[in-house]
């Protein structure tokens, strides 16, 4: 465990999304006054961002109420005006729209993902709210939604942990957006010389190799022409 830390060091996953923030929030302009950290591998990172005093407020939220509980415990060393608990749904959460949001998204699946997001955009759509997904699995779902509701992207990248790989993507919805970019179906950070990458892009070739064979062969026959066009 780091020296002052409630928590050991984080994974490489975590911690890229832990740097992201740590250099948004260096930018005033930029700054997040809320951040929102969502069924995220039992509150890690989220500890971490109230160590640092990232933001002005951190919410925990988590469906399982003895992961809540257990937060509860490891923070009272903490001021508690720094952060709050919330044992519920991610998707019925209150958003001050006077704020400036990041709900995080990582370590569910892309349906999870899916679900969250459109509930929170149906009630609060028009505010603005940014997201910081790292889905397990379900990319490809994820990115073709997130091009229908024309939600823009910010920023993307792959990471590896532990022989796998994981995609990040930073992206805002709703009302606030300057320039809309549009999120690609299989991603822009693609590094043809990297090794990571490499092995990432075989997996998916794989899997949706053995896809072809099942009922959904076509779809799956599709999604393996976009992969295919990053070689």
């Amino acid at each position: 465990m780091a020296v002052g830390s409630l928590v050991g060091p984080l994974g490489a996953r975590l911690q890229s999304l832990f740097d992201l923030i740590d250099d948004v929030q260096g930018q005033s302009l930029n700054r997040y006054d809320r951040i929102w950290d969502c069924c995220c591998d039992h509150g890690y990172l989220g500890i971490k961002i109230v160590e640092a005093e990232l933001c002005d407020k951190l919410v925990f939220v988590d469906q399982v109420p003895h992961i809540i509980q257990w937060l509860d415990s490891k923070l009272d060393v903490l001021p508690r005006e720094r952060f709050d608990l919330i044992a519920g749904d991610a998707a019925d959460l209150i958003f001050d729209p006077g704020q400036r949001h990041l709900v995080i998204l990582a370590g569910v699946g892309g349906s999870t993902i899916i679900t969250i997001i459109g509930a929170i955009l149906k009630i609060y759509g028009e505010n603005g709210i940014d997201f910081l997904l790292c889905p397990t699995n379900g990319v490809f779902e994820v990115r073709e939604y997130l091009i229908e509701e024309q939600i823009s992207l910010m920023d993307e990248w792959i990471v590896s942990e532990k022989g796998r790989q994981y995609e990040v993507i930073h992206i805002r919805a709703g009302a606030g957006i300057d320039e809309y970019v549009k999120v690609s179906l299989i991603g822009n950070m693609w590094n043809v010389n990297d090794q990571e990458h490499e092995a990432y892009l075989k997996k998916i070739l794989a899997h949706y190799q053995r896809a072809e064979q099942g009922d959904d062969a076509e779809r799956s026959k599709m999604i393996l022409e976009e992969y295919r066009g990053i070689c």
